[in-house]
């Protein structure tokens, strides 16, 4: 059984998932996306980890993790 790595999102308290892939390169590929597409629309990113990301503004988190 191939293992899930899921990207999820802290939001207001509540904690859901936000895209799922079995390829660990894929989820980072789209997790950098995201990240990417954050920086671009003006809105502040700090980086804690690798797979982790805090948007301090929004008050959200998002992280890899696996299923």
């Amino acid at each position: 059984m191939k293992t899930n790595y899921q990207i999820r999102r802290e939001l207001d308290g509540k904690v859901e998932v936000i895209h799922t892939e079995t390829q660990k390169r894929k989820i980072e590929s789209y997790f950098n996306g995201l990240r990417r597409n954050f920086k671009k629309g003006g809105v502040w990113v700090n980086d804690v980890r690798i797979g982790y990301f805090v948007l301090p503004d929004l008050n959200a988190e998002y992280w890899i993790c696996k299923a």
